[in-house]
């Protein structure tokens, strides 16, 4: 269900209070949906990083944002491309598998040739 709505809407206004990035906002982007939200820091660094969200610190801000991206085909496909680039570029499954593997290739120890085994 959730999907159906995501892939319906133009944009998606997350108005939360207070918690964390728990997915919401992947999910969003999955869909190469902009974003407006509250000024939580999890959401905020992805504004930085993405150009698809915009933050929201008051109710007119939200109604400002939402109204300019609803009005504003232009920039609404500009930042759905900006998410299309920051999906592609960093937060695929494959660039977060590759980060993963490369933080576990730092982390694993490997003998080395002087190494000797007891057994």
């Amino acid at each position: 269900t959730f999907d159906t709505i995501v892939s319906a809407a133009d944009v998606v206004a997350l108005p939360y209070e207070e918690g964390s990035q728990s997915g919401i906002l992947a999910q969003c982007f999955a869909f190469r949906k902009p974003v407006v939200t509250s000024g939580l820091r999890a959401f905020r660094n992805w504004v930085e990083q993405s150009g698809g969200v915009l933050v929201a610190d008051t109710d007119d801000d939200f109604e400002k944002h939402l109204a300019r991206i609803l009005g504003d085909d232009e920039w609404r496909r500009s930042l759905r491309t900006n998410i299309s680039d920051f999906v592609s570029s960093t937060a695929s499954w494959l660039n977060v598998a590759r980060a993963h593997t490369d933080v576990y290739e730092k982390c694993a120890w490997r003998p080395t040739a002087r190494s000797r085994y007891f057994g």
